[in-house]
């Protein structure tokens, strides 16, 4: 449907490249922010949540992190304790 509104109003190509551009720039902001935090602090800050919580979803925590579930799951267990 996105895609028919691009195809058939400059507008609507214009509002998408701007919105494209916002998120681009926020993602790099937040990926620059997460590079200069050790890893403790980048999963404090960026996930924000009740770290008893996250029990069930080990690797795909792990993963947005980019480290290994066996990483997170020592790291999760030093930030509970």
């Amino acid at each position: 449907m996105l895609q028919v509104d691009y195809k058939n109003s400059i507008e609507h190509q214009i509002l998408g490249k701007k919105i494209s551009e916002q998120l681009s720039i926020r993602l790099q902001k937040r990926n620059i922010y997460l590079l200069n935090l050790s890893k403790k602090s980048a999963i404090i800050n960026s996930l924000k949540i009740d770290l008893k919580k996250l029990k069930k979803s080990l690797k795909y925590i792990a993963s947005y992190l980019g480290m290994t579930p066996v990483s997170w799951s020592r790291i999760r267990e030093e930030l509970i304790s």
